[in-house]
C-alpha cells in the first residue's frame, strides 16, 4: 500500500512538473510504464483538464496506433470529449479503477469516475502493448497504450 501511495505521489508530481514545460509538458509512453501507471497518467490528465486541452492531449499521447486510426487525428479525437458519453471524463471529480484481466499483452480495467455533474460513470478501458507492426518514428515496441474505452454506464461504481 505504501508503494502504491508513493507511485501515485510520484506520478502526480511528474504530471504537474511536465505540464510546466512547453511542448514537453506531457508524459510520453515508454516501455517502463505499467498498465496501471498508464491508466493513472491518463485519468490524472483528464481530471486536471477543466478548461483546456492538456488532459485530452495526454490521453492522445497514449492512444494506440489502432485507436488513432479509428478516432482520427488529435483534433478529431478531442471532439469525442464533447459527446455525452465522454464529456464526464474531462475535469472529473475523482476516480477508481480495477484491473479486470491482464495477459502480458492486453490489460482491461473497469474505471469508475465521478463527473463534474456529481454522477458516477463506469467505463471499460483496454490497453495493449505495442508490437513491431505498430512501430513508427513516434511509437516503439512494448509500450502499453489505450486501444478502446467503452461508452459509460451511469452508476455502477467500483
Amino acid at each position: 500500500m505504501k508503494q502504491f501511495a508513493s507511485l501515485i505521489y510520484a506520478l502526480g508530481m511528474l504530471f504537474f512538473a511536465s505540464i510546466a514545460v512547453g511542448e514537453e509538458r506531457l508524459i510520453q509512453p515508454n516501455a517502463d510504464l505499467s498498465p496501471e501507471q498508464v491508466i493513472e497518467i491518463q485519468l490524472l490528465g483528464l481530471q486536471e483538464s477543466k478548461s483546456d486541452f492538456t488532459g485530452i492531449e495526454q490521453v492522445w499521447a497514449f492512444a494506440h496506433p489502432a485507436n488513432r486510426k479509428v478516432t482520427g487525428p488529435l483534433e478529431r479525437f478531442a471532439r469525442l470529449f464533447a459527446y455525452p458519453a465522454y464529456a464526464p471524463m474531462v475535469g472529473h471529480r475523482g476516480y477508481q479503477y480495477e484491473l479486470m484481466s491482464e495477459d502480458g499483452q492486453t490489460a482491461r480495467f473497469k474505471v469508475a469516475l465521478t463527473g463534474r455533474d456529481g454522477q458516477a460513470y463506469t467505463y471499460l478501458w483496454e490497453l495493449r502493448k505495442t508490437t513491431l507492426n505498430d512501430k513508427t518514428a513516434e511509437i516503439d515496441v512494448g509500450w502499453w497504450m489505450t486501444t478502446a474505452v467503452t461508452a459509460p454506464r451511469k452508476g455502477d461504481a467500483l
